[in-house]
């Protein structure tokens, strides 16, 4: 934030109000259920959630969760990030088509992903579809998939998505063929 935020006494309140909007606007963006609601919530708070303190604040907060090792959360909110850096830049009808379209290749690279049906098909799809699933939308879909199935899908399927997401995250850091070699060793 500004310097005027840390400076104490003299602060007449309107920082302190503006924190207020900018905290609120957050958490109404946070607490969105569906993609609709987020839409929606963007609409009516735009003049708070476009503003270069929310996006700095924002960004502190995914600074913050990736120290924490809160990588899922980190992600999800740099995905938001993006989208309201490109509302402010190209307005927010542009802005949501690309993010929408971002989640729609995410989710069809991952259903390629995960039905691949041998190791050359499964690489070959990575090869494919390697900027969808090195995302941010990617890893988010595929952890939330995760999360839901562990309680309803057979426990091999689950470990095996899992074995999947620790396999991008290795490939986002050190590159696909690396990341394959190691994932190739494992036993799936």
């Amino acid at each position: 934030m500004h310097d005027s935020l840390e400076s104490g006494p003299q602060n007449n309140g309107t920082e302190s109000a503006s924190i207020t909007r900018i905290v609120n606007a957050l958490e109404a963006f946070a607490h969105a259920e569906t993609l609709d609601e987020t839409r929606r919530v963007l609409e009516k708070q735009q003049a708070t959630l476009l503003l270069p303190d929310t996006l700095a604040t924002i960004q502190l907060m995914i600074d913050d969760m990736f120290a924490n090792k809160q990588k899922g959360d980190a992600r999800n909110w740099r995905q938001y990030l993006h989208l309201l850096e490109n509302a402010r830049q190209h307005g927010i009808d542009t802005a949501w088509h690309y993010f929408m379209t971002q989640q729609s290749n995410a989710v069809q690279a991952i259903e390629a992903l995960t039905t691949a049906a041998s190791a050359d098909e499964l690489y070959q799809t990575i090869m494919t579809y390697q900027d969808a699933l090195l995302s941010d939308a990617a890893f988010v879909i595929l952890e939330n998939t995760i999360q839901r199935q562990r309680s309803f899908a057979p426990w091999e399927a689950v470990e095996y998505w899992q074995q999947l997401l620790d396999f991008l995250e290795d490939a986002q850091t050190h590159g696909i063929a690396a990341a394959w070699v190691i994932f190739e060793s494992q036993e799936l």
